[in-house]
Order: structure tokens, then sequence, then C-alpha cells
């Protein structure tokens, strides 16, 4: 059917954004940026309401490792944002409500012939917290950025009960391949989903993957790579660094509002761009699939023409060139007449 646009611009909340205010700061200390969109809280509704962040802690858990290159912590209420997906989908059209109550219940109608207690509202919908927790790190020497190890922790009321449901939601999915067989580890069940075959710029033929899930400290842990889910399951064991304690880090917080308000992410530029520089050099010289940055640039600046306007192996080793970058933070909230953001870039020590 026609998208109806000013039925999706109306119950999206768009409409309702009053302003937007923007700010750019640079000093000895570092860059500052702050955002504000004006969507009073009276009148917010929509994309809005989803995202203004719960004024909770942020800060980074203990159990995140000090080596992480990204982190971001969003404190979204998952009940109220579910409601409102729903009143989004019916104010745009009934039908497409409709189509969503109808695969819930095709959903439920397959996982009780295994469990006729199941019900995907309250087993996964119902679980849903107001946590959701993501890292990433660096990606292994001579691979592209886009290959870096991640984990996806989303807050659950009930842990075990959620992931049982996304396995039995997965049933659903055409099939991809022969799973691995789910297995314990710490005590702890690692279940696992096949996902789509991807294949790697130059490789003949598309290697398989797996999606990794486990409940674990009151969340459920999502990743494609084994080695970070286990780590996450060891957390409990204690670790020798943390992610909260990095040098610099306290005080940075302090410039984007502190992590209490919500929202509270951090990137170690230093590490990524070493990821950047890695690839820009491995890819110089290289055309079409073989170039590993082909699937990451479009419009073939990633092909047969990347090196025809720029020449990365005349880049400087980056250890001459490390000591220019450091890490960033941001940090967002939200008040009574909008959402903020707040960006800040601490200076690097070594140029002081």
């Amino acid at each position: 059917p026609q998208i109806p646009w000013n039925d999706v611009l109306s119950a999206s909340g768009l409409t309702g954004l009053k302003s937007a205010a923007f700010a750019c700061r640079q000093s000895h200390d570092g860059l500052q940026i702050n955002f504000f969109l004006s969507a009073p809280e009276s009148s917010r509704r929509g994309i809005f309401k989803i995202i203004a962040p719960v004024a909770k802690d942020a800060n980074p858990p203990a159990f995140v490792p000090a080596d992480v290159v990204r982190f971001s912590r969003w404190r979204l209420d998952g009940q109220k944002s579910w409601t409102e997906i729903q009143k989004m989908l019916a104010e745009i059209s009934p039908g497409a409500l409709g189509y969503l109550n109808s695969f819930i219940a095709i959903a439920n109608a397959n996982a009780q012939q295994k469990d006729p207690d199941f019900d995907l509202r309250k087993n996964l919908i119902g679980n849903l917290g107001d946590d959701i927790i993501s890292y990433q790190k660096a990606p292994a020497k001579n691979l592209p950025p886009d290959s870096a190890p991640a984990l996806l922790l989303l807050g659950a009321n009930n842990p075990d009960q959620m992931v049982l449901a996304i396995k039995s939601l997965a049933q659903l999915l055409p099939a991809q391949g022969n799973a691995a067989a789910d297995r314990d580890f710490l005590g702890k069940k690692i279940y696992t989903i096949p996902l789509p075959a991807q294949r790697a710029a130059g490789a003949a033929n598309a290697s398989p993957r797996l999606l990794y899930f486990a409940a674990n400290n009151g969340y459920v842990a999502l990743t494609a790579d084994l080695s970070m889910l286990e780590e996450f399951l060891r957390s409990n064991q204690g670790q020798d660094k943390s992610l909260r304690d990095t040098p610099g880090l306290a005080a940075a917080m302090q410039r984007v509002g502190g992590a209490g308000n919500g929202l509270f992410c951090y990137q170690n530029q230093r590490k990524t761009m070493r990821a950047v520089f890695d690839a820009l050099k491995n890819a110089a010289g290289q055309s079409g699939a073989a170039n590993p940055l082909a699937r990451l640039l479009p419009g073939g600046i990633g092909g047969n023409n990347f090196g025809g306007w720029a020449d990365f192996s005349l880049l400087p080793d980056y250890d001459t060139v490390a000591k220019y970058f450091y890490f960033s933070v941001y940090g967002g909230g939200a008040t009574a007449d909008g959402i903020y953001f707040k960006v800040f870039a601490p200076r690097p020590p070594q140029l002081n």
C-alpha cells in the first residue's frame, strides 16, 4: 500500500521537534561538541520518546575489559519503547500492526508445538529491561575494521527465559546450515544460531557464521565471536583491569555531564585509527574483490578505481603519528525541554 507520509511524520514524533541546536568549541583541553533537540516532554512521542534515556547509571560496568576500543551504554526502557513502537505502527497503518501481531501469533504457534507454555510477548518482550550495552575490541592485525569482535548485552528481567525465547524465535528463520551444538561453559549454557554466510574480500567461498548467546549477570549476551562471549561469562571470576579505570576517563566524563543521565559512550581513537591505517595500507595496490575495503566503500571506490585518486601506501608508519590520537566520550540525557548529547575529545597528553 502507498505510504502515508503525513501519518509517518506525525506518528514518528518528528513534527513535535521544535528546534535543534549545535555548538562546537576547541580549547587547549580538547574539543567539546554539544547538541540539543527541543522536544518537550509534555508532547514528546514516537522516536523521541523511544530514544530519550532513562536517568540511570550508564557507567561502564566492572566486567567491561580495559582493552575495548568502543563502548556504549544506553538506558532505554524496553517496555515503554515496545508500547511506543506499537502506537507508531497503529497510527501509520492499522494493517502494519496487524501484520506484527500475526507474526507473533505464528511464532507462538510454532514454539508451542514443543513448549505449550511458550508466549513470545511474555518470554521475550515482557523480559525487556532498561539497559543496552555494547562494546568492541580492535580487529586482528591486517583485517578490515568491520571484522572487529563485538558483544551486545540486553538487560533482561529474566535472562534465562529470554534466551530460550530467542532460540525458539530463531527456529522460524530460513535454515542457514547446521549450527554447532549448544554447550555448557562455567555452568552457563551457550546457544548458537546459524547466520547467513559471508564472503570475505578475495575469498573464493563464503565462510559460515554463528550467533552465540547466553544469559549472565542479568543480561542476555549476543555475539558472532565466541571468545567475546566466553570472556563475558568469565567476568564473575574477576579481571586485572577494567575500562572504568582508564586514566583520564573520569575527568572526561565530567565534561559530558557524567554517566548518570542514561547515556554514555567511549571510543579509543588511538587504537581504532591503527586498524584504519593498516586497512588502507593493505588496500594499496589491490583492486576488485581482493581489496579489503571493497565491501566498505561505495560506488567502486574500493574496486578497480580505488588507486586512481589516492595512494595509501604513502601513509606514514602509524607509530609516528599515534600521538595525535587519543580517545573521545559522549553522554546524553533527557530534560523536560528536550534531549541533549555532549561529545568531548580531550587533548592527547603527548601534545602537551
